[in-house]
């Protein structure tokens, strides 16, 4: 036998003993039995006559102990399993619902991304608009100066013009004064004589 072999039939032997003993069936050792054990004794009874044939110390009438304990032990493994289904349920059901959180999210990253290109083409307008004004009122105010030094040279060159008359007038007077003074000297001079 292998040792794991030898460890559940030695444990099962005990069992039984303990039971005739006790002149009850202790169920609770079910309880220890797992899939593993039941596996390895399952290999041994395959193998077939080559095994040491297993004593028990036990009469006919305590083999039902026996098979109360191998009952206990297939509800427990049944037990196990609905219990695992249940958990797979409850897993399965969790996953769903994060797939749906997932997606409940991926759709307001959309719509956020969505409203985000919005106001981004929005502020690009927005800022389109303000340069295109700005960019027009600065050629209005650039047309207006230029207006206004091309008036202000016009009136400087007439201011010009205006005052080389003017001063050419006063060379005339001038030379007309200059030319009438001296008659009027002598004018006065013959008068007093």
């Amino acid at each position: 036998m292998t040792a794991v072999g030898e460890g559940f039939w030695a444990g099962l032997d005990k069992q039984v003993a303990d039971a005739a003993l006790r002149g009850s069936v202790a169920l609770h050792g079910a309880e220890k039995l797992t899939r593993p054990h039941i596996s390895s004794a399952a290999a041994l009874v395959r193998q077939g006559p080559e095994l040491e044939p297993v004593r028990m110390p036990v009469a006919a009438p305590e083999w039902s102990g026996v098979l109360d304990i191998i009952n206990g032990a297939r509800q427990h493994a049944e037990a196990q399993r609905d219990q695992l289904l249940e958990q797979a349920e409850t897993f399965d059901q969790a996953v769903r619902e994060m797939h749906e959180d997932a997606e409940a999210i991926r759709q307001q990253v959309r719509v956020l991304e969505g409203q985000v290109q919005e106001a981004k083409a929005e502020l690009e307008r927005q800022v389109a608009e303000i340069q295109m004004q700005s960019e027009a009122r600065v050629q209005d105010i650039l047309i207006k100066a230029n207006s206004e030094i091309a008036q202000a040279r016009s009136e400087a060159q007439s201011a010009e013009a205006r005052a080389a008359v003017a001063e050419d007038w006063l060379k005339r007077i001038e030379e007309a004064a200059a030319s009438l003074v001296p008659r009027v000297e002598t004018t006065s001079v013959r008068r007093a004589a």
